[in-house]
């Protein structure tokens, strides 16, 4: 009677990835993005050529088994070499590019995202709080890089910015909110008061 052959530790290791990548379909489905498990054993797929096992390129097994291109998914595993797992957290939560993650990247640290004296905590919960955080972060970013000669250009761009920051605190305080997230609200607009009146306190 012949033995079944024992399969490789390779084989194991890509039948894993694969349980993990699978996943991915299915959250793609529902967020159409990434976590950071996720890219990583795409990493490992990759690097490993464990995708050998079932096709015979990595672009092939992408669009096979990942249902997008190689280049798309060599994208997020950059993402993920340069930015870390704290990207793929922010992005499901607030759509943020890499472009733009790169700019704020110092105030996205592993207890949430740093505004001001406020702590973010980087959850599902907190997606319209991620969001208006990330406009503040990158109008102070745009406003620290511009040239001195595009003032005007700046000064558009914080109006443009205040007024979408606006809206959106606006349009979630006329929303079905419970009393603690009413209350957690109308803290984040006076904080950004608060910091908006240092600033005028500033210029005087």
């Amino acid at each position: 009677m012949n033995e079944i052959e024992k399969p490789s530790e390779a084989m194991d290791q890509a039948l894993e990835l694969g349980i993990l990548l699978g996943q991915r379909q299915a959250f793609n489905a529902v967020a159409g993005r990434c976590n950071a498990a996720q890219v990583d054993a795409m990493r490992r797929m990759r690097d490993g050529k464990l995708y050998l096992h079932f096709a015979p390129c990595w672009g092939e097994y992408c669009l096979e088994f990942l249902k997008v291109t190689g280049r798309h998914t060599n994208r997020q595993i950059s993402c993920l070499n340069e930015f870390g797992p704290l990207y793929f957290d922010l992005a499901q939560i607030a759509g943020i590019t890499p472009a733009a993650y790169r700019q704020i990247a110092p105030a996205v640290q592993s207890d949430g995202i740093h505004v001001g004296s406020e702590i973010i905590a980087r959850i599902p919960e907190n997606s319209e709080k991620a969001a208006q955080a990330v406009a503040i972060l990158l109008a102070q970013a745009e406003a620290k890089a511009a040239p001195r000669q595009n003032v005007p250009a700046q000064l558009a761009a914080l109006e443009r910015r205040g007024c979408q920051l606006a809206n959106a605190c606006a349009a979630l305080a006329e929303s079905d909110l419970s009393a603690l997230y009413r209350e957690a609200l109308l803290k984040t607009v006076q904080d950004a008061r608060l910091e908006l009146m240092r600033v005028e306190i500033g210029l005087l």
